[in-house]
């Protein structure tokens, strides 16, 4: 999926075609990073259901550091995905989200 969307990126830029220059991100990129913070938040869930009962402080504030920095991610790429996906904002609303998770969720 990567490499294919690289691809198309070179593609676009060859034929002169680069996304508006109001956007941060191009769309591709945009689904990119989606992608990788999806695979962020399973790599935390592991992580956070692989602390026990005798996990040390260390541990516990490494995985709650890198969580933090996903749920900043995630508000991050919802800015970016409104900017090319205005129409997510009343869907979140109209799913009672809001402006997304105050957490990560971890299935």
């Amino acid at each position: 999926m990567h490499l294919q969307l690289a691809q198309e990126d070179a593609q676009d830029k060859l034929a002169g075609l680069e996304s508006d220059q109001l956007f941060v991100t191009s769309p591709k990129d945009m689904i990119s990073q989606g992608v990788q913070i999806e695979a962020s938040q399973c790599k935390i869930a592991r992580m956070n259901k692989e602390l026990g009962q005798h996990s040390t402080d260390l541990q516990r504030a490494q995985v709650l550091e890198k969580s933090n920095h996903l749920c900043h991610r995630i508000k991050m790429w919802f800015i970016q995905q409104e900017a090319h996906m205005p129409v997510v904002c009343s869907l979140r609303i109209h799913e009672g989200l809001g402006d997304g998770p105050l957490v990560p969720t971890y299935s």
